[in-house]
């Protein structure tokens, strides 16, 4: 049969029906072919959801092991070196950022852990290493303040801000000396 034949045959009753019988098996094939991929759909659906709330819950989880890990050892830590109360949130924050403090993850152990000089270092190395800078030197209490008398070298500033809830601001506007009094009345009301 020639193009033109075929042309004729299916605007004949016997054509248009053998038409219909070769298009059936495709209709099928296209139906099952739509409920597979809504099936499909449906399923994919699900599992996105099921990805974004795990997604979710291990951000939660990463934020709960940073607290823990990073945010409370360090400042544990730092408490223990002698950084004073006040200090404490403002040192906590540079040292993070200054070393990159992250959780590291080996298997079920979990540490945290900074960069310093390009080396990995665990965060109670990493304290102790920063407690012995010169810049840790001004936020660590001296411990060993003797007997020695202050006199009264207090200028006007110091006396009208001599209170334990200096801001930082205030503290970074302070002299070396005023800073090292300040800290000094700290110790001596502590004592």
């Amino acid at each position: 049969m020639d193009l033109n034949e075929l042309n004729e045959f299916i605007k004949t009753d016997e054509g248009v029906s053998w038409l219909e019988e070769q298009k059936k098996p495709l209709l099928q094939n296209r139906d099952n072919l739509l409920t597979e991929l809504k099936s499909t759909s449906s399923k994919l659906s699900e599992t996105e959801q099921r990805l974004v709330q795990t997604e979710n819950g291990l951000s939660e989880e990463r934020h709960a092991m940073s607290k823990l890990l990073i945010d409370d050892a360090l400042t544990a830590l730092l408490k223990k070196a002698g950084v004073f109360d006040q200090l404490l949130e403002t040192t906590a924050k540079s040292i993070k950022e200054r070393y990159a403090l992250t959780v590291k993850a080996d298997g079920n152990n979990r540490q945290a852990v900074g960069m310093n000089d390009d080396n990995e270092i665990a965060l109670v190395d990493l304290v102790d290493h920063w407690s012995k800078l010169n810049e840790a030197k001004q936020v660590i209490e001296n411990r060993n303040t003797g007997g020695g008398a202050q006199g009264s070298s207090y200028n006007s500033r110091m006396t009208t801000t001599n209170n334990a809830n200096l801001s930082n601001e205030q503290l970074v506007k302070m002299t070396e000396a005023e800073f090292t009094q300040w800290k000094q009345s700290l110790l001596n009301k502590q004592g």
